[in-house]
């Protein structure tokens, strides 16, 4: 891909230059666009912020393998990336300590900003006749908001019930998880291997407008990432505590834990621990059963709380590093 970058890399630079920007903010991955952001503020001796989606080379598992050729310039990459930067700012807590624990000198130039919930959909202009994903009623319908990947792997939801098989084959065969886009061969091979294929159900992806309707009609909101993936805050959890649906996280993060807590929406438990995430299945499917869907239902956030995760909270926190990096200068 470098050749494609740096044949518009001249491009990019003469409509910087001409833009004059007081700023330039950076955010990605991928994080070819955090090393072209860093160019152009070097070019125009102006303060750079570099928005870090997810951890660079800091990640516990890469998207695919890499050469080790690849993997030096990625960490020579980043190390001139963050020197150079104004203000670093990562979407977890987790994140920015692992950052300030390898690159000594960030101290004083990071900060947090959560991923922001989207904003649901207007039930009277949301078209009725669009053709929604439909669960069956009668199945414990548990809803994985993503496609299963080498990021977010199969095999801790396969092994969890692989343990629910073991403590209540009649609820496992209730069980159907739900996720959005096709797996590759090896997070299918793992349910085969496991004999779990039966319970998971793969839908096409859908349009941003019907993801609401679609977590809504859930039982249970599935949160889970590779378990070595231990800095990250998953994005879609923020769009799961604005439904009222109960959330499973199994996630190696703890300040997922300490966020599910803090708006009281539902069950983490850690990598594991899974035989604890197959009880808790165990115990919602029950519920469902004897008193109905409704039962699962948690209390829904307030107009405080959702104030709180929304987009609008989230631009206001950037806009105010904006106002600080502009007052230094």
């Amino acid at each position: 891909w470098i050749y494609f970058y740096l044949f518009h890399y001249f491009k990019v630079m003469r409509y910087a230059v001409s833009s004059k920007p007081d700023i330039v903010w950076a955010t990605g991955d991928p994080w070819s666009s955090l090393v072209l952001g860093s160019l152009v503020a070097r070019k125009l001796s102006v303060p750079f912020i570099c928005d870090f989606r997810d951890p660079w080379t800091r990640s516990g598992v890469s998207l695919r393998e890499r050469s080790s050729f690849s993997r030096y310039w990625d960490k020579k990459l980043e190390y001139n990336v963050l020197k150079h930067a104004s203000k670093v700012v990562f979407t977890s807590r987790s994140a920015e300590k692992d950052y300030l624990e390898n690159f000594k000198f960030l101290h004083g130039k990071t900060g947090v900003i959560y991923n922001a919930a989207n904003e649901p959909i207007d039930p009277k202009t949301e078209d009725l006749n669009d053709s929604a994903i439909r669960f069956k009623s009668h199945d414990l319908n548990i809803t994985f908001f993503g496609t299963f990947r080498r990021l977010s792997p199969i095999d801790p939801i396969a092994e969890m019930l692989t343990e629910l098989r073991h403590q209540s084959p009649e609820t496992f065969s209730k069980i159907k998880v739900h996720s959005f886009g096709e797996p590759d061969d090896e997070q299918l091979r793992c349910l085969r291997e496991r004999r779990v294929d039966e319970q998971f159900v793969f839908h096409q992806k859908v349009k941003p407008e019907q993801g609401a309707r679609v977590l809504q009609q859930s039982d249970v909101l599935l949160l889970s990432t590779h378990p070595e993936r231990g800095n990250i805050v998953p994005a879609k959890l923020w769009d799961y505590l604005i439904t009222d649906v109960p959330i499973l996280s199994i996630v190696p993060n703890p300040e997922v834990e300490e966020i599910i807590k803090e708006f009281q929406a539902g069950e983490h438990v850690r990598p594991g621990e899974l035989a604890n995430a197959a009880g808790i299945i165990s115990e919602w499917a029950s519920k469902k059963t004897v008193e109905g869907a409704k039962s699962l239902r948690r209390e829904p956030l307030s107009d405080a709380q959702k104030k709180k995760i929304g987009s609008r909270r989230k631009a206001e926190e950037l806009a105010g590093i904006f106002d600080q990096i502009t007052e230094h200068d």
